[in-house]
Parts: C-alpha cells; structure tokens; sequence
C-alpha cells in the first residue's frame, strides 16, 4: 500500500513558454521519486507555462542525437524561451563513445567518430547548433553553466568547487550564437557554501551517499539559485520572467561572496522550513510518496496534471490524502490562482484568460477524489493547519478555520471520502501549550506565521493522526506506527480548558522529540 500526500521589449511574447532541455538535475519523473529536479519547482517560480524536455541521463549530444532539440523546435514560437543545460552525462572526456561530446582536443581524430562514422561533436557544436535552430524560430535562449555535485566539501571546513569542464564551452556557445549565459552552478555552490555541509547533504537523496540528484527541498533550492543567477547575470528577460521577490531566491551569485562556509546555517532546525509530510512518513506502516509543492492551491494542483499523474499511479487499496487551503484563499481574485467562491461560479470572475470556466474548492476536491475511488484507492480529505496567529495575546485564544474547510467537507461527503479535521486538533495542541511554544514550531526569521519547521512539522503530523482517531477513521488502525501516547491529546480547541495548560517548562530538545514519536532516521520512506 502507498500513500500520496499532497501536501516586452526584447521580444518576449505576452504568454511565453518557457521549454526546458537538459538531464536529470532539471528533469522530473514521479517514477524516479524521491529524486527530483530543479525544472519542477521553476514552474511556480515563473511567470509563464513550463515543457520540461529535461530527462535523466541526457548529454548535449545525446539530447541531439535522440531528437529532442528537434521536438522543441517544432514547438517553440517567436518570443518563447529555451532553457538549456547539460554536462554531468557528457563527462566522459576519454570515451565519447558513450555518450559524452568530444573534447576540443580529439576533434578530427578516430576517438570522436563513432560506430556508423559520424563525427562526433564537442558540447560548443552542439549547444551553439541548437541555440541556432530556436533562434532561428526567434526564439530566445538560455544556456546554463552545470549544477555541483554534493562533493565541494573536502572536509567540514574545507570548500572547494570545481566548475563543469563543460561550462567553458557552454559560454562559448552563447558568446557565439547571440545566446544569454547564466552561470546557475555558481550560484548554487554559493548556496551550498553559505549552509554548509550538512545542510548541503540533506538537499540530496539519499543524502552522503548520491552526490549527484537533488530531493525535493534541494530542486527547490536549485530553481531558486537558477533565478538568483539570472538576476546575477542582469539578464534581462528576468524582470518579466520571474514571479516571486528577490527576497525569496538564494542570497550569492559567486562563493566568493560567501565570507564563511555554514555563515547562513542556523545553530539548530528552527528556521528551516519542513511541511509535515515528511515526517508523517515515519509515523505510518506504509510507503509514502509526498507529491505536496510549494505555492500549490487546488486549482493548480489539478492544472499542472499532479492529480492525473497520482491517479496513473494509485493502485487498489491505496490512499490519498489531500489537504490544501493556504493558496486558495485569494478569494476576491481568482486569476491569481486561486479557487472561484462558490458565490461567483458562472461569473465572469471565475472564467480564466482562455475562456475556461474555474471551478470551487469543493469542485476542484471533489474532481481528484472521484479520480483516485474510481481506481479503488481510500481518499481522505482535511482540513488546513492553523496559522501562529491563533493567540492575538498572550492570554486570548482565537482560531479561525479557513473559510475552505467547509467546501472540502462536503466534497468529502459528496464522494464518500474521508473527513479529518486536521486544522482543529492542531489548533488544540497549539492552545494546549500556549503561545510561546507554538511560536517555536515556526521559523523565526520575517515573522513567519505560515509555514513550520521541523518540530513544528513533526508536531503537525502527530496531530494528524490524532485528528483521524478523532474522526474514528477505520484506516488509523493499520496505518499508525506509533503509539497513541506519542499524539497531542485533544480533537478541538474547546478539549483545552487553559491556554498553556500543557506547557513545559522547558521545550525539548529535537531528539528528545524524535525519541517520543518512535521516528527513525529512514530517509527512504518519501
């Protein structure tokens, strides 16, 4: 059994595509899970439609050779954007035979010919040929230096980052074809060095041993140093490109610019941001694949195919659990992404830029978990976790469920899904403990309100479970691993007669919290 938790003046057309070409490090693959690459977090940074031809295992050369640059040229339009990088499968510089390109020093001879008698190219060839083809279509391109490898720390206090032999000839190919060169391995090395090593290690799976793929903490983390490098480059197609802030995307252009290795790191977890389906996946007796995204609303997360590509998955006696809320909540402007308030559907205001109808939260809800019953899965909706603004005093309590709950509850009831009031229980533990813990659970840098850390997270899924004893779930039974003394005690704020009752004295240490849940360290289980 297996879970799924979902957790312009230079040219640019008004509605560009952004086509994505590369090799596993940009790729994603839901059958390649818990491996993830940085072109799929990009799709929510950005401010238009993403094609991600990125696939594991791709050279420039193989990446020609296979027709994939041809494919992207059939599609792409005047105005589009190609985003190109390659290099950790082009790296066998004394066999090309395998794939690689041919280093600049074996052009002509027998080594860069291969079996058919087909010259074989160098990474410049081929990269400034394919820029060409989409210039051609004026098109606008991008070539990307190549991301590093988890192996720049020689000991903990030792960095050392050696660029791609390949992004000297990538530059060039640029330099040659008129194309824009963003240097993302720098950036992103300079991200490294600013965590250091162990925070380094945790964005790759599994971390210390690949030292190649990034999880998906680490895809994120990459497709925000990819921006970081485009504004470091003064590109500028970034301006109307990017969606987020500044603010948001990783801090360096160049190590060079990182004083100290681990500057950045804090002393503990606490500002590092974790939802709690990670550590909900050792808590349960089942494999859990953890699709949840950043920025996602139920309505993109129906848009962008997630619930489709769960539901080729899902298989009989599965269970999907499906919680959204935080980003659906641009109630008055749909078009941000947001679900239409039931009182607008057939309005105008619920109709997209393609004339497409949006639909409710209950209708978006309902939609996936008719999917996954249709394929004999178990469908539990809930609730949305409570914000850390339930205590407008130190001495006053106030929690305001989102206004969604309640579509969700009866798409639940309108599909024979689960219900489960995650949002009340933890608001109950949050009101157990009172305000100070609770503000513990939730980074401590810009006054976060919204998304926790990793006792925060651990202390979200605890209650989760809770919230599905509560609801006298059949599923908790089989599905728990540990044991009920480990889960907050109380199913809805009202349970808790103080603010601050179960406060103590003085909040545990992380493995202190570990050890009561009965967590592992088995980082497999995503």
């Amino acid at each position: 059994m297996a879970f799924f938790a979902l957790f312009a003046s230079i040219g640019m057309a008004q509605a560009a595509t952004i086509y994505l070409a590369g090799d596993s490090l940009m790729a994603y693959n839901p059958h390649n899970l818990p491996i993830v690459g940085w072109g799929h977090p990009l799709e929510n940074m950005v401010n238009y439609k993403i094609v991600n031809y990125a696939i594991g295992g791709a050279s420039a050369r193989s990446f020609t050779e296979n027709g994939y640059f041809t494919q992207i040229a059939n599609h792409i339009q005047e105005g589009d954007i190609m985003i190109a990088a390659f290099g950790i499968n082009d790296e066998y510089v004394t066999d090309p035979q395998k794939g690689g390109s041919c280093p600049p020093e074996l052009v002509g001879k027998s080594a860069c010919v291969d079996s058919q008698g087909n010259k074989i190219k160098t990474y410049q060839e081929y990269m400034a040929d394919a820029t060409r083809t989409m210039i051609g279509k004026k098109a606008l391109v991008i070539l990307s230096s190549a991301d590093p490898h988890n192996d720049i720390f020689k000991t903990p206090d030792t960095f050392h980052f050696v660029p791609s032999p390949f992004d000297v000839q990538g530059k060039a190919a640029a330099e040659e074809t008129g194309a824009y060169w963003v240097d993302h391995g720098l950036a992103f090395a300079a991200y490294f060095k600013s965590i250091g090593p162990e925070a380094t290690s945790d964005l790759f799976t599994p971390p210390k041993i690949n030292l190649t793929h990034t999880n998906a903490q680490g895809a994120y983390q990459a497709a925000l140093a990819f921006l970081r490098a485009m504004v470091c480059a003064k590109n500028p197609l970034a301006s109307a490109m990017i969606k987020i802030s500044e603010e948001e995307m990783t801090k360096y252009c160049t190590p060079d610019d990182v004083k100290e290795i681990g500057q950045d790191c804090p002393a503990d977890i606490s500002n590092a941001i974790i939802g709690w389906g990670h550590p909900f996946a050792e808590l349960v007796n089942y494999k859990v694949e953890n699709w949840a995204i950043h920025g996602a609303s139920v309505r993109s997360f129906t848009g962008a195919g997630f619930f489709e590509q769960i539901a080729d998955r899902i298989t009989e006696g599965d269970i999907m659990i499906a919680a959204f809320g935080i980003n659906d909540e641009h109630a008055t402007d749909p078009q941000k992404g947001a679900s239409c308030p039931p009182e607008l559907v057939g309005k105008p205001a619920c109709i997209d830029a393609r004339g497409n109808a949006i639909k409710s939260y209950q209708g978006y809800m309902a939609d996936a978990a008719n999917m996954m019953i249709g394929k004999g899965a178990h469908v539990i909706l809930s609730s949305a976790d409570p914000r850390n603004d339930v205590f407008p005093t130190p001495t006053s309590f106030n929690f305001v469920p989102s206004p969604y709950d309640a579509q969700g509850k009866a798409a639940a009831e309108q599909t024979g899904a689960y219900w489960v009031e995650h949002g009340l229980a933890t608001a109950a533990y949050y009101k157990s403990i009172g305000p100070v813990a609770t503000t513990a659970f939730f980074p401590a840098y810009d006054h976060n309100i919204t998304h926790t850390n990793a006792k925060g997270a651990l202390e979200a899924a605890l209650a989760f479970l809770r919230a599905m004893i509560c609801a006298n779930n059949p599923l908790i039974a089989a599905m728990m691993s540990v044991k009920v003394d480990a889960l907050p005690k109380y199913c809805t704020p009202d349970d808790v007669k103080e603010i601050g009752q179960d406060s103590p004295a003085v909040f545990p240490p992380q493995n202190e919290i570990k050890s009561k849940a009965g967590m592992t360290n088995d980082r497999d289980r995503m």
